[in-house]
């Protein structure tokens, strides 16, 4: 399962880390606002689609498609990962373990 993480690294099995569940390992995610803002354009274009067959509810929604269109949020589209913190991967239970003995008699 060896594939390219966000670092260029790959990403291959681990007793320690697993592939963020968040992001699948990209270490970006959607932004909120484009989730959303995605999730309405796709309702409308099903609402365009749908009513092509009846030409009020299609020009309707055609042109509701392109009044949202205009509405395109003014951040980013992708954005760093907030679970994985960019990395791609976060620790299993033995990682967290691990990490927490290394805390705990942490030497500097």
């Amino acid at each position: 399962m060896d594939e390219q993480g966000p670092a260029g690294g790959e990403l291959s099995e681990s007793p320690w880390e697993r592939r963020c569940p968040d992001c699948a390992g990209t270490g970006t995610a959607a932004g909120a606002q484009w989730a959303e803002w995605d999730r309405s354009r796709d309702r409308l274009r099903r609402l365009r689609d749908e009513g092509e067959g009846t030409r009020v509810l299609g020009e309707l929604a055609a042109w509701l498609l392109a009044e949202h269109e205009a509405t395109r949020p003014a951040t980013a589209r992708r954005a760093r990962c907030g679970r994985c913190g960019g990395v791609g991967t976060v620790p299993t239970e033995a990682g967290a373990a691990l990490l927490a003995f290394l805390r705990r008699h942490r030497t500097d």
